[in-house]
């Protein structure tokens, strides 16, 4: 499971929320999580789910090799991706 926490830039949630959705849906495999937490209105966390580690790191060099970055960088201030844990889920 990897988790992406966005700050949006202050009065853009919502533009950052509506390019998420629109990244999401272009997204192969399963689709990630948005989800918008209620203690700071500017956060958006992003979850998605992998079936092993070499999904996640096709995953992750796709998002290196893209010549432009996603649309929703523009409304964003700060993007967190935290490596503190790895969690199995048996399916």
């Amino acid at each position: 499971m990897v988790r992406v926490i966005f700050t949006a830039k202050l009065g853009m949630t919502r533009e950052l929320i509506e390019a998420l959705v629109e990244t999401r849906e272009s997204t192969p495999g399963i689709k990630p999580a948005i989800f918008r937490p209620i203690s700071n209105g500017q956060r958006v966390r992003v979850t998605r789910v992998f079936a092993n580690l070499d999904d996640v790191r096709g995953a992750l060099a796709r998002i290196q090799d893209r010549e432009t970055p996603g649309k929703w960088l523009q409304f964003t201030q700060t993007i967190v991706r935290p490596v503190d844990r790895i969690r199995y889920l048996k399916g």
